[in-house]
């Protein structure tokens, strides 16, 4: 099969289209399957995953991380948080959350 690499993929949608400045879709797949098909380089598979991230589609990759790591992940989060007071600020120009760029 023909092979294409996502490099140059890439670089052919930069110059056709601008990069996205919002969310479209959520795709979730399995993590093994995606690895399988980013190795892989199939030509059909690069410009699909190329034009769906132009497109703004976000991609959830199932299985990527051990239960465990997850759930240690989880522990030390709440943790972290656990002495923190909340805070809350509009999203305007110069908030803490929200930069001038």
């Amino acid at each position: 099969m023909e092979k294409i690499t996502f490099k140059s993929a890439w670089e052919n949608c930069e110059k056709k289209f601008s990069l996205p400045t919002w969310a479209n879709k959520i795709k979730i797949i399995n993590y093994k399957e995606f690895k399988k098909k980013v190795l892989d380089e199939n030509i059909n598979f690069v410009n699909e995953i190329i034009t769906s991230l132009f497109n703004g589609d976000s991609y959830i990759l199932k299985g990527a991380y051990s239960k465990e790591f997850m759930m240690n992940l989880r522990e030390k989060t709440f943790s972290h948080f656990k002495d923190k007071p909340s805070q809350f600020y509009k999203t305007l120009e110069d908030s803490p959350d929200f930069p001038k760029r």
